[in-house]
Order: C-alpha cells, then structure tokens, then sequence
C-alpha cells in the first residue's frame, strides 16, 4: 500500500503528514455513520484516463482510512486532469450523483499511473440513519436528471478484483464483469430501460 508521501493525489503538505490532514475514521468505527462504505452497496470500479500523475491541486487533505490512499471523488476539479475529454461527461454525472447522495465515489490514482480508479458505491434509498430524506426526492430537480446520469454511469461500471484494489497494471485472468448488461439500469426501486 503506498505511503502518504506517494500518494498522488495529496498535496504536499499531506504527503508529509505536517498538515491539517483530516482522517476519516476506520471503516469499524465509522459502523454508525450512514454513509460509511460498510452501510452501501458496492457496484464496481470506472477508469479515467488523466494526463498527469501529479494531481496534488485537487487534494482535500482527507483519506477514507487511515490505512489507505483512496480519497473522496473530486467532481468537476478532476476536469483538467483527463486525458480524454469523452470522460467530461462521465466525470459531471459522477459529480452530480456522488452531491445529491445516489453514489459515493471514492478515488486512487492506479499503478500505471495514467488512469484514476474510482471505486463507485450505490446509496439505498431506504438507508438507515437518513430520516427517509432520500426516499423523498423532487422529480425536477433530483430524480430526472439522476436517471439520465445513471444511464451514463451505470453500463460502464466493472466488477473486476484488482482494479477494485487500484491496480490497473494487474487485471485478473478472467474477463471483466460489467455491473449491468447494456440495456437496463436499476434506479431506486424502479427499473427502466435504456432504449426507451
């Protein structure tokens, strides 16, 4: 696991732990907090190409444990940084569902050092702890523009153990599984199709 001086996505002054580096509790003591990863569905991982390694600008001085070097997805400040800018819009959806909580994306540059590894995490909808604020959700605003951005998401999740692990550079022997086929998408509690 890299050290926090290796990290390529800290700034500097987290990389060498002088900072005010705030760290997000381990994953057993954050049991009780509803968005803890433990309390989410994982779905899989998404790859970004970025055009440099050096991404210490987009630091927000958090790792989600203390043993690890994934960070919170950085939304839009991540657009700079793509090599390829056919992820622009995949990087806005991700950044409009992480801000109004139907995923929780977490970050690592991977081994290769040319892609971001995202690991992408579903929130329920009838999560505990919430008051039931994510079951009630203005279709305008929230639920409309979710699904168009689901349906961008969604079919180009993978499921694959090493690139779950952040290491791009060691693809497991079998092929990638894509978390859903090419036509349907689950959204809440209701599915739809992507040919509709």
């Amino acid at each position: 696991m890299a050290s926090r001086s290796q990290c390529s996505i800290c700034c500097s002054s987290c990389a060498s732990e002088t900072g005010m580096v705030t760290r997000i509790k381990s994953p057993d003591d954050d049991a009780d907090r509803p968005f803890a990863v433990q309390n989410l569905l994982p779905a899989g991982t998404l790859s970004l190409s970025i055009s440099q390694t050096d991404l210490a600008n987009i630091c927000d001085h958090t790792h989600t444990t203390d043993d690890s070097d994934w960070h919170t997805f950085p939304g839009n400040a991540l657009l700079p940084y793509l090599a390829d800018q056919e992820n622009e819009t995949l990087c806005r959806h991700l950044d409009f569902l992480v801000e109004h909580q139907f995923l929780i994306v977490q970050c690592k540059v991977g081994d290769s050092g040319a892609a971001l590894i995202l690991r992408v995490y579903i929130v329920p909808y009838d999560l505990p702890g919430v008051q039931g604020m994510l079951r009630v959700r203005d279709e305008t605003s929230d639920l409309k523009p979710a699904r168009l951005c689901l349906r961008n998401v969604m079919p180009q999740i993978i499921q694959e153990r090493s690139l779950w692990g952040g290491h791009d550079l060691d693809p497991s022997p079998s092929s990638p599984r894509y978390f859903l086929d090419s036509k349907t998408v689950v959204v809440l509690s209701f599915t739809f199709r992507l040919d509709t």
